[in-house]
């Protein structure tokens, strides 16, 4: 036998040895990456099962094994903060910038284990590096070009969100009934302007109209954060087009910088303060009687598509809001005020100031929980749904005393978490407490509840909805508490909303718990969080609230949930003296009528 010898091929046998290894590599990094997810996932169950410790030591795991999502780390330095390692916290915390994680607001927000930090150095030259890289991040967004849109692609974005709109929101259909407002035809004509529009950027404005004359808080841009998309892997240029976006709205935005402000009181609006305008001084509580050669009410009707989170007066039929000169786009750039005092009459031509600049925040205060020892009320001050572990933590320090009322104040609390007054509640009463109500929807949504029982809701049936009986409330998980009985005065105002909104409506169903305020004129009730979506050709993405609220409902002034079980009629004089002096001890001791009124309960 005559053995051949077989010549040499460099790049035949290169392909063959990547062909052969290339497998073994994917084998690798795929038994990799699963054990990176693994013990992802094992973390969360420790951090979830608060043993903080071995979750942040899991976490820290994870990063060795491969898992590149930056922030991974800030899930580590959370548990670590849980579990009072300052040195761990900041090891992890001080890798997010250097791998990109740039979203420092949301950390500062939402991450209420790292308050304690927030005077420290070690936090300050952190959020010094954040800013320096964002300002980096900014300045290149600035070279980049506005993002272009065809017409076509213009006009496919726009029907995307109002189909979504209309068939999504159960809150549309409401709102004609109540508002006098048909959205379809809304709509319709916003549609006529992007037909006309030449520019990208005039169409986003139109976008951000057709979100706001929804008039819902949770009906919104979901996110215009360009630090959300780099957080999931985006390229830097898309990110960038969408902070170009974020840019552009704060640009129309009127800022509260030398404006008046107004106290709204049965139709009318009133100076909360003596306003100064070219040496002319407008005195305190004067009543504004025009705007533009308009009625106050009438000119807020005509700006609903600019002015977000306007309220609803149900006796006086009219949208209103105390801000309502700061717009969120511009209607005009001036604007031509009469007020009257006295007989006499005050012309101003006021130029709006527009263009808003975020502040850069590096820190959050928490409310505060005090103890009136002469009248043996334990005040608990809620500014937001944040750190409800902060609130049970200071409310336990309180448990050997003797107590006959507790007030929980959440007045201009615009929300945040349900878990937060879920945690704080836990901490007072003994026992859990799950309600059963009805959440309606539009038939859009019934897949969300496809494992439910699904009824037609026929109370009112030109809403064309449907709902399912849920539970709701607060789980105690054996948590320490003070094992209080008696009454829990929850005070809130207009200015309440969301998950705070979700905590007076507690109050329905707990007889303990006692709703205390002025109604809101905005649908609070419980929901479940919106559903998002994603605009198919700017990828700008939006959010519409799925769900309303039909429990214990006989019209539809009833689905706002905002009525109180102890009204307050506070004057122009209580507002004033608020504005001065915003929930100090000092005011809530001598001068509150909230606290006059419980003090007779």
């Amino acid at each position: 036998m005559v053995y051949k010898r077989v010549g040499f091929n460099a790049e035949e046998m290169n392909k063959k040895a990547i062909f052969i290894i290339f497998p073994v590599l994917l084998s690798i990094n795929l038994n990799a990456q699963s054990i990176a997810d693994s013990l992802y996932k094992l973390a969360w169950d420790k951090h979830n099962q608060r043993q903080f410790e071995d979750a942040a030591k899991l976490f820290e795991k994870s990063i060795q094994q491969g898992k590149t999502w930056a922030g991974t780390y800030l899930n580590a330095a959370s548990s670590w903060a849980y579990a009072d390692n300052k040195e761990k916290v900041f090891e992890n915390l001080n890798k997010l910038p250097e791998k990109g994680y740039l979203d420092k607001d949301f950390i500062v927000l939402w991450f209420s284990e790292f308050y304690k930090y927030h005077e420290t150095p070690e936090w300050s030259n952190l959020m010094t590096t954040f800013n320096v890289k964002i300002d980096d991040f900014y300045n290149y967004a600035k070279t980049i070009d506005f993002q272009k849109l065809t017409k076509k692609q213009m006009l496919e974005d726009f029907d995307t969100l109002q189909n979504k709109l209309l068939r999504v929101s159960p809150h549309l259909m409401l709102k004609e009934k109540v508002y006098g407002i048909n959205y379809s035809d809304y709509f319709s004509n916003l549609r006529g302007e992007v037909e006309k529009c030449n520019s990208t950027d005039t169409f986003a404005i139109i976008l951000y109209r057709t979100l706001i004359v929804c008039q819902d808080g949770h009906t919104s841009f979901s996110s215009l954060n360009p630090f959300e998309h780099l957080n999931d892997g985006e390229n830097i240029n898309f990110c960038s087009s969408i902070a170009k976006y974020e840019m552009l709205y704060n640009s129309v935005k009127v800022t509260s910088e030398n404006i008046p402000k107004f106290i709204y009181k049965d139709g009318k609006y009133f100076l909360a303060k003596e306003f100064i305008f070219n040496k002319i001084k407008i005195p305190l509580k004067s009543e504004l009687v025009s705007v533009n050669s308009r009625l106050p009410k009438d000119y807020v009707l005509e700006n609903i598509e600019y002015k977000r989170s306007l309220s609803w007066d149900f006796n006086n039929n009219c949208f209103y809001s105390e801000t309502f000169l700061q717009q969120d786009i511009a209607a005009d750039t001036i604007v031509n005020l009469i007020f009257k005092d006295k007989g006499k009459e005050y012309q101003i031509a006021l130029h709006l100031p527009i263009g808003f600049t975020h502040e850069k925040i590096s820190s959050i205060k928490n409310g505060f929980v005090f103890y009136w020892e002469e009248n043996q009320i334990l005040y608990i001050r809620m500014p937001k749904m944040v750190n409800g572990l902060f609130y049970a933590n200071e409310i336990l320090k309180y448990k050997d005393y003797e107590i006959t009322k507790i007030v929980v104040d959440i007045r201009d609390n615009p929300g945040g978490s349900d878990y937060d007054w879920s945690d704080m509640l836990c901490s007072i009463l003994p026992d859990s407490y799950s309600p059963k109500i009805k959440l309606g929807f539009n038939k859009e949504n019934s897949k969300i509840f496809n494992k439910m029982e699904i009824f037609d809701y026929k109370d009112f049936p030109e809403l064309y909805l449907k709902y399912i009986v849920s539970e709701t409330g607060f789980e105690h998980e054996g948590q320490e508490n003070i094992k209080y009985k008696g009454n829990i005065y929850i005070f809130f105002n207009q200015y309440t909303y969301s998950s705070a909104g979700s905590l007076v409506n507690l109050c329905y169903y707990f007889d303990n718990l006692i709703s205390v305020g002025e109604v809101t004129g905005r649908v609070l009730g419980f929901g479940t969080n919106p559903s998002e979506y994603e605009l198919p050709n700017s990828k700008i993405k939006f959010r519409i609230a799925p769900t309303i609220d039909l429990t214990n409902v006989e019209n539809y002034q009833d689905i706002f949930h905002d009525k109180p079980e102890i009204r307050i009629e506070t004057t122009i004089d209580d507002k004033i003296l608020l504005y001065d002096n915003s929930y100090s001890i000092e005011y809530i001791k001598n001068n509150d009528p909230y606290m006059k009124q419980i003090m007779k309960h």
